[in-house]
């Protein structure tokens, strides 16, 4: 739910977006012993592919939106973080936004998984764009909600996040 109210946020700065997720690094017996990971894993690999080296390079901002104590030494987000490491010596990074979160929270910077994928971002030269720099910087129409569901202060924020990554990138573009 948080990535996809980072993703209307970037849509709402006119950014054209790409959702994608990574694949469980797990073996299938592991994954298997659980009947709610089958279910997601199966639902969510229907909807969305993986990325790919083309998606990083056409991307104007990458975010991350990571389960609670995932980091950049994740094996999921550490084969992700490798193929932009792949990017970087040529430039194709440079001028680059980069996020990351929590995907079940947009509580603070203070995850040691966000930091780690946000350093390693900047290691690649990205520019990082932290969630409370987003709280400093909302100007744009405010969160909106279509349908029934309950729209909490936290999916606000985090379409305040995406249209701020966005609207870095898209500053940071101009730059090039």
């Amino acid at each position: 739910m948080q990535a996809l109210a980072v993703g209307v946020g970037a849509i709402q700065a006119r950014a054209n977006i790409r959702l994608r997720r990574l694949r469980d690094a797990a073996d299938e017996k592991t994954i298997s012993a659980h009947a709610k990971w089958v279910e997601n894993r199966d639902r969510m690999n229907k909807d969305y592919i993986s990325p790919a080296e083309t998606d990083a390079v056409w991307a104007d901002a990458i975010i991350i939106a990571a389960p609670h104590g995932f980091g950049a030494s994740s094996p999921e987000i550490a084969s992700f973080l490798s193929l932009l490491r792949s990017l970087a010596p040529d430039g194709s990074l440079s001028k680059k936004t980069g996020g990351a979160f929590v995907s079940t929270s947009l509580t603070g910077d203070d995850d040691p998984g966000v930091a780690s994928i946000l350093s390693s971002f900047e290691s690649v030269g990205m520019i990082t764009v932290a969630i409370a720099q987003s709280s400093e910087q909302n100007d744009g129409p405010a969160p909106v909600s279509q349908g029934p569901e309950q729209y909490t202060p936290e999916l606000m924020q985090a379409q305040i996040y995406g249209r701020t990554l966005a609207q870095k990138a898209a500053a940071l573009k101009l730059e090039r």
